[in-house]
């Protein structure tokens, strides 16, 4: 990689406009101009006419998580569709220790349980967590690994913390962060948000140590994170006590801190809604996948102000299955853009990584063709140009859904050179296009020729 103090990109399309030339200096953008010269011993690289983008932030990711679905297995569809497969990707799974496995829906087996799983393996540990992240299921032998309830059902609800505390996870962890860092790179993502609700001060220093300016790292987490969003989690069939709530809100608003509210179905979000009411919001104030919102939540959403950042990746990931689940009136609801943005509301966009693809260009299709992966389309109306989907990650990673970033002079360079204009990237849309990565001035990931 280059540790260049200065790079100079020539003939590059920017902001779709006749092409120029940016210099950037000790991470900045410090000129653009229609020819530029380079300087003795300056970096130059000829981008022949392809488009340059600012660099693609991830409003919502969960980059611990994405780093352990490297050693997972996946459990659910498309991967997994029945039982039978199940067990087979179980018992086939190499080595001899833990099974970790992702991405479990129920349709696959139903609701899973320990002695479902013991049926499946009883001499090795085995959890299985399901696809929306809040649910574990594990075998007997897991459950006396992990010093837990052998006795129980298996079954662990939001107990992610427990879960990596009592299997004391292994230093190589840090290298699978790294390696996450490389693949979202290669993808033209120069900053995430970690949306994990556990973080703290000593995590977020921790996933910027090992970031080590690679990729920009923002952090939201509970109450020991001074600084950041606080991430209220609202689960529909075991909401939280409302006074509670409403005073971490209000002690976050306090502390000056925004608050980024988890509200995946109708009821999660007017119980957040209520609560925003009563309480009052900051700026900054935000909605995390805002999943189904309807005309009345809408309408609330903008009246108070709030920013949503919601994940179009799923319409493309798990619209077929929403298609069998949810009734018509909730498919028109289903993680709305158009129409949110027709309301002037802000919006911002994450992938929910793993629990979704980490591939932002998949979420910026999606945003515009509103397709399943069976090629149905899911609400046409709330369909967006290619333009307007790239916004909803070129946003300030402290203002999703703000004016969103430009290659001007002054600001910082994180840049993302494409391998063809963006009249032609638009018609595809594939992280494929991504030749080039810059962090603050520096080359981050370069695609190798085939």
């Amino acid at each position: 990689m280059s540790d260049s103090r200065s790079l100079l990109i020539k003939r590059a399309e920017v902001s779709h406009r006749k092409l120029m030339d940016l210099r950037c200096q000790a991470g900045i953008i410090r000129e653009c101009s229609s020819e530029l010269s380079p300087n003795p011993g300056e970096e130059v690289i000829d981008a022949r006419g392809c488009a340059l983008i600012p660099g693609l932030h991830d409003h919502h990711i969960h980059l611990l998580s994405l780093a352990a679905r490297l050693s997972s297995v996946e459990c659910g569809p498309p991967s997994v569709s029945d039982s039978n497969q199940l067990a087979e990707i179980i018992r086939t799974y190499p080595g001899h220790g833990w099974v970790r496995g992702v991405g479990y829906h129920e349709s696959v087996a139903g609701v899973l349980n320990r002695k479902a799983l013991d049926a499946i393996e009883r001499d090795r540990p085995i959890r299985i967590q399901h696809r929306s992240g809040r649910v574990w299921w594990l075998n007997t032998r897991a459950l006396t690994e992990l010093r837990l309830n052998a006795k129980g059902d298996g079954e662990l609800y939001r107990m992610d913390e427990r879960v990596r505390q009592n299997s004391q996870l292994s230093e190589s962890f840090k290298t699978d962060i790294v390696e996450v860092f490389s693949r979202l790179l290669g993808m033209g993502v120069t900053g995430v948000t970690d949306a994990t609700p556990s973080n703290d001060d000593t995590m977020e220093s921790l996933l910027k140590e090992i970031s080590a300016d690679r990729v920009n790292v923002q952090v939201m987490g509970n109450e020991q994170l001074t600084k950041g969003p606080l991430k209220l989690l609202i689960d529909d069939y075991r909401l939280p006590d409302v006074d509670s709530f409403e005073r971490r809100i209000s002690d976050a608003h306090r502390a000056d801190r925004t608050v980024a509210i988890h509200c995946v179905s109708r009821v999660e979000l007017v119980f957040a809604l209520a609560a925003l009411q009563r309480v009052g919001v900051v700026k900054g104030d935000r909605i995390e996948h805002a999943s189904v919102v309807d005309a009345d939540t809408l309408e609330s959403i903008r009246e108070l102000g709030l920013t949503v950042v919601t994940q179009p990746n799923f319409i493309f990931e798990r619209g077929d299955q929403y298609t069998h689940d949810l009734q018509h009136d909730e498919l028109q609801a289903l993680y709305r853009i158009g129409g949110l943005l027709e309301e002037k509301i802000s919006v911002g966009a994450g992938t929910d990584a793993p629990f979704g693809s980490p591939d932002p260009w998949l979420a910026i299709r999606s945003a515009v063709e509103r397709k399943t992966n069976s090629g149905r389309v899911l609400n046409a109306d709330e369909c967006i140009s290619a333009d307007r989907a790239l916004k909803l990650y070129t946003t300030p990673p402290e203002d999703p859904g703000g004016t969103p970033r430009r290659l001007d002079v002054g600001q910082c360079a994180d840049l993302v050179l494409l391998s063809q204009p963006w009249e032609e990237t638009q018609k595809s849309l594939f992280s494929e296009s991504v030749q080039l990565t810059i962090v603050k001035g520096k080359v981050q990931y370069k695609k190798h020729a085939a």
